[in-house]
């Protein structure tokens, strides 16, 4: 009976970590995703989907739920990042509007002011 308390215990702690992590996609739906979100839940959702085939394999009911719900948990938050992902991301924005201003178009004759032509 302590075991099961324990286990289940754990499992009540452990699910809503990965859940913040979901809500937290969902609260900035709007903002481009970084590539590290992306590959916290496609390798958080491998894990636990192997957790959940070896939790069944020993019968170990409580970590089978606990996975199971974490497959859920991670598929969604992988959701969320991968629409993120179409989000333009304002720092590459900047950075080739940057590059493009600082750049002279070619064969326009433009001279630094006070040059001759030549």
């Amino acid at each position: 009976m302590m075991q099961e308390i324990i286990g289940w215990g754990s499992a009540f702690v452990l699910l809503p970590t990965f859940g913040l992590q979901a809500y937290k996609q969902w609260q900035s739906r709007h903002e481009h995703a970084p590539a590290s979100a992306l590959w916290f839940f496609i390798l958080a959702l491998i894990g636990v989907t192997g957790q959940v085939i070896y939790s069944w394999m020993l019968g170990n009911w409580v970590y089978f739920v606990l996975n199971a719900c974490l497959v859920v948990t991670n598929t969604l938050g992988l959701a969320l990042v991968l629409r993120r992902r179409a989000v333009p991301d304002p720092e590459s924005a900047m950075a080739s509007d940057g590059a493009a201003q600082n750049q002279r178009p070619i064969g326009t004759g433009a001279r630094p002011a006070g040059t001759a032509n030549a």
